[in-house]
């Protein structure tokens, strides 16, 4: 039998690429989009994914500075605000409709583009939800802030109301259908 040796994980806290951090220019103002994984019920939220976004925005906030504005989607909102973070927007569900990235996206751009904010930092779950998050915010003309949220996970309890965010496995087939059928939210 071969015996594998334990090697640690080296993790990385959350928070804004050094090299970044060293390179930009003071005095200019940065935006936070927050966006949530996965939802429970409204009086189960913020789950643990939710939970760690938010810590993962206010480790963020706090290396940008205090002028930094944080828009968050209400679910992660709700983690911000018990940590202590000042919110400039949430971004509510309409009663009845499935709140995606892009409507997180589409509501927050205008509020950027309003305070003359070009570079903001987009915390969003590493597995494919960032890449999507990214790519709104590079197609409307935003600079993106190398952020590492650290790990997130998957809320795999049966309370979590979006199956495709239980797994890597669940979140790639819906990431399929998306592209393939263009729907999105519950099938």
């Amino acid at each position: 039998m071969v015996r594998l040796k334990h090697v640690p994980v080296l993790r990385r806290r959350p928070g804004v690429s050094k090299h970044w951090l060293a390179g930009r220019s003071p005095g200019n103002r940065h935006g936070i989009v927050v966006f949530s994984f996965g939802q429970r019920s409204f009086e189960d939220e913020p789950n643990p994914c939710n939970s760690r976004l938010a810590e993962a925005a206010a480790a963020t906030r706090q290396q940008l500075g205090e002028s930094t504005i944080v828009i968050a989607q209400w679910e992660t909102a709700r983690a911000l605000d018990t940590l202590g973070v000042p919110l400039e927007y949430v971004v509510q569900a309409r009663p009845g409709a499935y709140l995606d990235t892009a409507d997180v996206w589409h509501e927050a751009e205008p509020l950027l583009r309003e305070r003359g904010i070009r570079d903001i930092a987009l915390i969003a779950h590493p597995y494919l939800h960032s890449i999507k998050a990214r790519q709104l915010a590079r197609l409307a003309g935003f600079r993106v802030i190398p952020v590492h949220v650290g790990h997130i996970g998957f809320d795999r309890s049966s309370s979590n109301q979006q199956p495709w965010t239980r797994s890597p496995c669940a979140l790639t087939l819906y990431a399929l259908r998306q592209l393939t059928t263009g729907r999105r939210g519950p099938a």
